[in-house]
């Protein structure tokens, strides 16, 4: 799909009906040739990326925010979209503990992302730059190895866990102490 993009925009830059693309829309698109970002990191047609758009494409390349942590052409990372990004790199976010250009990583939104590596959690069970773990979005976030919620059975950091998100989580795989006498039968 990202070669008929290329192909798209290069062929017809006007856009197929001569008004240009839409930039914004583009920014999210998971085909978007970064190269292309790259070469105009102050948009095209006029119209600049949006940089929440290009944060949280899912294609973001990882050093295109490390040789650029201030952003493109003036304009910063959203670290919302960052945080949210379901392909965040991990070792971005340990290479830079307090965020990107004085900019704080969105720990509420860390702590929803799917992606979220548990290790990271266990590294730093209070949160990062004073910003504790969201546990509504620990408790409900799709990755959660139960493992964890059994090392952590009162929450983290005088939280615990939101039983209603874990109510609705699914038991996978062997759960520590389900063939004890006491656990519960699925």
């Amino acid at each position: 799909m990202s070669a008929l993009l290329v192909y798209l925009l290069r062929t017809y830059p006007d856009g197929l009906d001569g008004k240009g693309w839409n930039v914004f829309k583009l920014s999210f698109n998971p085909s978007l040739p970064w190269d292309l970002v790259r070469e105009n990191p102050e948009g095209l047609d006029d119209q600049p990326w949006s940089m929440y758009g290009l944060s949280s494409n899912p294609s973001l390349p990882w050093d295109l925010v490390r040789e650029n942590p201030g952003g493109l052409d003036g304009r910063s990372w959203s670290m919302y979209g960052l945080s949210s990004n379901p392909s965040l790199s991990w070792d971005l976010v340990r290479e830079n503990p307090e965020g990107i250009n004085h900019q704080p990583w969105d720990v509420i939104q860390l702590s929803y992302n799917p992606s979220l590596c548990w290790d990271f959690v266990r590294e730093n069970p209070k949160g990062l730059n004073g910003k504790p773990w969201d546990i509504c979005g620990l408790s409900c976030n799709p990755s959660l190895p139960w493992s964890f919620v059994l090392e952590n059975p009162e929450g983290l950091n005088g939280h615990p866990w939101n039983n209603g998100a874990l109510s609705s989580r699914s038991y996978e795989r062997n759960v520590p102490g389900m063939n004890t006498k006491n656990a519960r039968k699925r």
